[in-house]
């Protein structure tokens, strides 16, 4: 059985909302240039397979090392990009493979919200939320909508760690990792069927990154940067 120190260790500001995702630093009030960061994620023609280890006590993102073999196949760069303004700030627009990330502390000490734009993983519509592998640990929601990428946010809180895919305001599929948010008691073959369920909602979703969760959770805080 699991101490209890080790399940159930993510809270998330209990204030957070909709608005949350705004982000001071995606308001264009007063400047004056046109262009922002973004992190840009570059996919390869030719993903390696990523490992995937499941059973109790064992995590799914696989691996002994720091950077399981897709994140490192993954480049991560910064860019500049002209964004999509509406009412006075910079948007998600899925047309332009322009989505918003938001990286959290996970410990409800009140910090910061880091919101920024990426670009990369080509969803068409919803939200993606991991919670992260290395230390300290963050959350990290990608989403078209900020309405989606809220309820990921609790969703992940909600499962003390893990993946989700959420459209339209419903979770669509789910892998809870409750241990650290990174690992899972659960049998083995419940893991593996989790995993690829959250696999094919985000494919389904448009997301064209290969194994789309487990890579996020991988790059973390390397997914932000300041606008």
């Amino acid at each position: 059985m699991a101490p209890a120190w080790a399940v159930g260790r993510i809270r998330l500001p209990a204030n957070l909302h909709a608005g949350s995702f705004l982000g001071p630093g995606l308001s264009r009030a007063g400047r004056q240039d046109v262009s922002v960061a973004a992190v840009s994620i570059d996919v390869p023609r030719e993903p390696a397979a990523h490992p995937v280890a499941g059973g109790p006590g064992r995590s799914p993102l696989g691996g002994a090392g720091p950077e399981p073999a897709t994140a490192r196949r993954h480049g991560v760069r910064t860019v500049r990009v002209q964004p999509t303004v509406h009412d006075g700030y910079a948007v998600a627009d899925p047309t332009r493979d322009l989505h918003k990330v938001a990286v959290f502390e996970r410990d409800g000490g009140g910090g910061p919200i880091d919101v920024g734009l990426i670009r990369g993983c080509g969803l068409n519509r919803g939200a993606l939320g991991v919670s992260t592998m290395h230390a300290p640990g963050h959350v990290v929601v990608v989403g078209a909508r900020d309405d989606d990428m809220l309820t990921a946010a609790r969703a992940v809180e909600g499962m003390g760690g893990g993946f989700v895919v959420v459209d339209q305001g419903w979770v669509r599929a789910a892998c809870p990792l409750p241990l650290l948010g990174l690992m899972s008691d659960a049998p083995w073959e419940a893991v593996l069927g989790e995993l690829a369920a959250v696999d094919t909602a985000a494919a389904d979703l448009g997301c064209r990154l290969p194994f789309p969760l487990r890579t996020l959770a991988t790059l973390g805080r390397l997914l932000y940067t300041r606008p």
